[in-house]
């Protein structure tokens, strides 16, 4: 079964991410499983890759995140 929140293009219409997180939030609790179906394009251009590479340092257990950059490339 699929349902459509209405908040697909929340930045074109009144509506913001943050209406639409509540909504998720609303369904969620009455019971519905919910998948957000999110544009993310360039999303991690976006981020320093030292605060990327720290915070996955975090929840990677093997250190693999500690080579040396010539070596990710």
């Amino acid at each position: 079964m699929r349902i459509y929140s209405g908040f697909g293009q929340a930045q074109l219409l009144w509506r913001n991410c943050h209406m639409a997180l509540e909504r998720m939030s609303d369904l969620w609790q009455q019971g519905h499983n919910v998948v957000p179906n999110a544009d993310i394009q360039g999303f991690f251009d976006n981020i320093p890759h030292s605060v990327m590479m720290t915070g996955l340092a975090k929840v990677v257990a093997d250190g693999a995140t500690r080579c040396p950059k010539r070596a990710r490339q």
